[in-house]
């Protein structure tokens, strides 16, 4: 079983966004990043938006760029809240059967972070 993290940040710009996207792979991967890295993140073509029992989230599948043999899931909530698993995966469909597995077995419900939370 992998670890989850669940993160809440409030994202006012898309600046913002996606700086919290390479904060949480450098987090995930162990890399750090100075002002000068150029890092790029590729994303799977499994990623989607998945809609159950009213409730929208989206899957995000990635890796660095530089390994394609770990690939990242994180789920985001309609909020902007995100689950980010701690192991990656061996491929971008291991990893979306991860997640898709989860919706089935614990309910869409499980990747909601409410609003004014945070967990580590």
């Amino acid at each position: 079983m992998h670890t989850l993290w669940k993160l809440s940040r409030p994202r006012p710009a898309q600046v913002g966004v996606f700086w919290y996207r390479i904060s949480a792979v450098a987090a995930i991967t162990g890399k750090i990043l100075g002002m000068d890295d150029e890092y790029e993140i590729v994303m799977s073509p499994l990623s989607r938006k998945v809609t159950k029992d009213g409730f929208t989230v989206e899957i995000m599948i990635y890796h660095d760029g530089d390994d394609d043999d770990e690939w990242h899931l994180e789920v985001v909530d309609q909020e902007e809240g995100s689950t980010v698993w701690d192991d990656p995966f061996p491929t971008d469909q291991a990893a979306l059967d991860e997640a898709m597995r989860t919706i089935e077995e614990e309910g869409i419900a499980t990747f909601l972070v409410p609003p004014d939370s945070t967990l580590h």
